[in-house]
């Protein structure tokens, strides 16, 4: 049987659709206040995390002076807060914001069950619809730790420092894992205007996607900790940065085909369906909150594109029919 194969290849045409052309599945205007898991995106980031893949990749705009002021006690060399991430630009420089996109895709838990290998699967099929997209593989973090990595770090060791290990591994995996996909312009694009070339050229390091992973289980459903917590992320990325949570229709294209929009490569599987649902209604009125601060408010429209299509997983992600 050769399920999870399968799946990551649905995988690999879901992504492309999305960096091509996107397929809408659901919108609303929820009202409602901002759940407690999207707290101040100002919070002080400890320890590893998803900021660190984010600060690795543009450690080289930043000179030594930006990076560390010697005022803050934060784990990365970037900063703290916001600045921890290390992105350019923001409020105070919003001319130099980078081109961001930020999507979010479900991905089989790769510790706690039995699909190691269709983890493995469905990063390479991510990678290879972003590289079909000429968006190439970049700095990464994860949060999972591996069983052989777990077991020889406990060898030896104490009870209380086992115990240890195992609440530094229930933290870190409290966090989505982060892969940051850069654009690569083709050689035909350089055969442009000056203003076309300026363009590529700054595309080439400015343009890219930030992909946030959340683990799921046929059984369990998605990891609701870090769905919130990918949500939080894409929300300071949109009101510090004017992120996209969406793709554009072509990446030199009119903005506003990912304007209000936020997209979903997931769930895997049926039984992901119902709480990926809850995660996103508990997170979409801080976000419609942040889009309507941008000028947008039209409410949210939510992108999913699963590989799971099952007449029921389709009703628990889209119960009220709005876009069927």
């Amino acid at each position: 049987m050769d399920k999870g194969r399968g799946a990551t290849s649905i995988m690999a045409v879901l992504l492309a659709g999305f960096l091509v052309k996107g397929t809408v599945t659901g919108s609303s205007s929820a009202e409602g206040k901002k759940d407690g898991t999207t707290s101040s995106h100002s919070a002080t980031m400890r320890g590893e995390g998803p900021w660190q893949a984010s600060c690795k990749y543009w450690s080289s705009s930043k000179t030594s002076s930006e990076k560390d002021d010697g005022s803050s006690s934060i784990r990365t060399p970037c900063g703290s807060g916001e600045a921890s991430w290390g992105i350019p630009g923001g409020k105070d420089a919003p001319d130099a914001d980078p081109d961001i996109s930020a999507i979010i895709a479900t991905v089989p838990d790769p510790v706690h069950s039995h699909m190691a290998l269709d983890f493995d699967r469905t990063i390479d099929s991510l990678l290879l619809a972003a590289s079909d997209n000429r968006y190439l593989g970049s700095y990464y973090w994860l949060p999972w730790s591996t069983h052989a990595q777990m077991l020889t770090s406990s060898e030896g060791s104490s009870s209380s420092a086992a115990e240890r290990q195992d609440e530094q591994s229930e933290i870190r995996e409290q966090q989505p894992g982060l892969i940051i996909l850069r654009y690569a312009p083709s050689p035909g694009d350089w055969e442009k205007t000056p203003d076309a070339i300026r363009r590529f050229s700054r595309a080439a390091y400015q343009r890219v996607v930030y992909l946030f992973l959340v683990a799921e289980t046929p059984t369990l459903g998605v990891n609701g900790t870090q769905l919130q917590n990918a949500f939080r992320y894409e929300t300071m990325l949109l009101a510090s940065h004017k992120a996209r949570l969406s793709m554009r229709l072509s990446p030199f294209g009119s903005q506003d085909s990912a304007v209000g929009k936020l997209s979903i490569i997931g769930p895997l599987y049926s039984g992901s369906a119902a709480s990926l649902h809850a995660g996103i209604e508990a997170a979409k009125p801080g976000i419609e909150g942040e889009f309507k601060k941008s000028g947008v408010n039209t409410g949210v429209t939510v992108e999913i594109a699963g590989a799971t299509g099952t007449r029921i997983a389709a009703r628990e992600l889209d119960p009220d029919e709005q876009c069927v």
